[in-house]
């Protein structure tokens, strides 16, 4: 007799029409005893609950090992000292021959159990990843259910959580109840909406006060102001597409969203979009710390029109190659409906030398601009203050590092948050190596969100922590208060 326990409901019923006097559970390896008639009576109602009452340990937890070493023959003459002993011990078990109940007279009530079952479903395993196969009939089984191991998941356990970078879905889909309101959502959905659209706020402001700032004259002088006018614009769009995925996510598992080309649309194009904003803007980053590092080493022979048409063609060629770097995940996303669960998840399904490219891939957008920004951020405090030091002999190179750093610590501070930002979702995805189970999203779903903040805080990263792009930007909101201003007075 088995019955599969879906992710919502905390209860089962079943039904049982041959005569039983007792009721194991195995979960997680572990056995407990549910139901205990000493008489059987047919046709009666009988609740119960698995608790840590009714939990039947190993002889482990119970002898030493001693006694443990023994053969089984001589063992055995032991066990009703573990009833002696406990007086709150119902069973226990060796996991080679024997479960015992504890009488009331606490004798240890031995018999024989199997404990080496094959769950392969005499051998017909439709079951994937190592899953085991139960089936409700040993020669004409009518119905095969699949137990998954940690990370997989899926009617055949088909699906893994072990991919670099996990989507939405994976972390937060089993979490949405279907025909359900917002308000009786899960705890992880209501938070998830929350943040989204605190970052959607942030995200917005932040991202419109960078694009007034680098959009002016002064800004796209140089190099740095394109491309920080073109990360200030991909950061927009990155925080709106997130709220979209969230949104088109929670509706579709609400099964309110039920349109198949736009649920296949949705699922083949979101995740692509959002892979491939996140990471033009961290090349965007890397781009500025590469030029102000330049700015430094060339110093008057810095040639302006030079470094504007290399920003604009860069923006063009790393905004290609990075949309073909990532051309594989829409290729091998799909949609499968489960029919168990009642859901359509949006999968990916990557062969295994796929597989190898999609985490190299997402390692190499993640470590190269990052290290290109903390590298150059520091090699810029040490040419200069080592420039410094040689014409200047009687201030040490330390002195020439600590001026200097205080003159560029917003170079230092940008690079440093960014990089401090992003690491949380490296350090989770191959820490955890997976997420093991849907219930437990909530480190994952950190990682997840934090992702994003280097997109929701461009304007504090890079514009309030320089005293010139500050400054600019001052300039800017002084001269559109004037023209608001003037424009009012002209109308009243």
């Amino acid at each position: 007799m088995f019955k599969k326990i879906r992710f919502d409901p905390d209860t089962l019923t079943f039904f049982m029409s041959l005569p039983f006097h007792l009721i194991f559970v195995q979960l997680e390896g572990k056995f407990y005893l549910t139901v205990l008639q000493h008489i059987y009576t047919p046709s009666v109602t009988i609740q119960t609950k698995i608790a840590r009452s009714q939990y039947c340990p190993h002889i482990r937890e119970l002898f030493n090992q001693t006694l443990i070493a023994y053969p089984i023959i001589r063992r055995i003459k032991y066990y009703h000292l573990a009833c002696m002993k406990d007086s709150n011990l119902v069973c226990f078990h060796d996991n080679e021959l024997f479960i015992c109940l504890c009488t009331e007279e606490k004798h240890a009530n031995c018999f024989h159990f199997d404990f080496n079952m094959t769950y392969d479903c005499m051998g017909s395993n439709n079951c994937q990843n190592g899953a085991q196969c139960f089936q409700d009939n040993p020669t004409c089984p009518t119905k095969i259910m699949c137990v998954c191991r940690e990370c997989f998941y899926g009617t055949q356990c088909q699906f893994s959580t072990h991919q670099f970078g996990l989507s939405l879905d994976a972390i937060l889909g089993y979490q949405i109840r279907s025909n359900l309101s917002i308000s009786r959502q899960s705890i992880y959905v209501k938070i998830s909406i929350i943040v989204a659209s605190i970052m959607l706020l942030f995200g917005l402001i932040s991202g419109i006060l960078s694009i007034l700032t680098f959009q002016s004259k002064p800004c796209l002088k140089v190099g740095c102001g394109i491309y920080l006018l073109a990360s200030s614009i991909t950061s927009i769009l990155t925080i709106i597409c997130l709220n979209f995925k969230l949104w088109f996510l929670i509706l579709s598992q609400m099964s309110i969203l039920t349109s198949r080309s736009f649920l296949v649309f949705s699922c083949i194009s979101l995740d692509f979009i959002l892979r491939f904003l996140l990471a033009v803007t961290d090349w965007f980053h890397a781009c500025v710390a590469v030029e102000r590092l330049v700015t430094v080493i060339v110093d008057v022979k810095f040639n302006l029109a030079k470094s504007k048409t290399m920003a604009k063609l860069l923006i063009i060629v790393i905004s290609l190659c990075t949309c073909v770097t990532f051309l594989h995940d829409p290729i091998h996303r799909y949609l499968i409906d489960d029919d168990e669960e009642q859901r359509t998840w949006c999968m990916v399904h990557f062969t295994p030398s796929i597989e190898i490219f999609n985490s190299f891939i997402n390692i190499f957008h993640f470590i190269v601009p990052f290290g290109l920004k903390l590298i150059s951020a520091m090699s810029i405090i040490g040419s200069i203050a080592k420039r410094r030091a040689s014409v200047k002999k009687q201030n040490s190179y330390m002195e020439h590092i600590k001026k200097q750093f205080r003159k560029h610590k917003h170079l230092i501070i940008s690079s440093s948050c960014l990089v401090i930002l992003a690491m949380p979702r490296l350090v989770i995805s191959f820490a955890s190596g997976c997420m093991k189970s849907a219930r437990e999203p909530l480190i994952f779903l950190i990682g997840y969100f934090v992702s994003f903040m280097p997109s929701l805080l461009t304007f504090f990263i890079f514009v309030s922590t320089s005293k010139t792009y500050e400054r600019e930007f001052k300039t800017v909101i002084r001269q559109k208060w004037n023209a608001i201003r003037r424009r009012f007075t002209h109308y009243y």
